[in-house]
């Protein structure tokens, strides 16, 4: 009986230092990173294959 209550007693007594961890899961952010207000543009769609089964033409930039 007495073990029961130092482990009740131990436990009870550590709650409250899980108070003093601010961010327990980590939900805020490690760096100081502003988004833009804009969203980025839309980018190009890729190209699709013919209808017929060819693979579409490869253009070198």
């Amino acid at each position: 009986m007495k073990t029961r209550t130092l482990v009740a007693a131990a436990l009870f007594l550590a709650l409250p230092l899980g108070a003093c961890h601010t961010d327990p899961f980590g939900l805020k952010p490690e760096v100081k990173v502003t988004l833009p207000d804009t969203p980025a543009p839309e980018a190009e769609a890729p190209a699709k294959e013919p209808e017929d089964g060819t693979p579409p033409e490869v253009t070198q930039p």
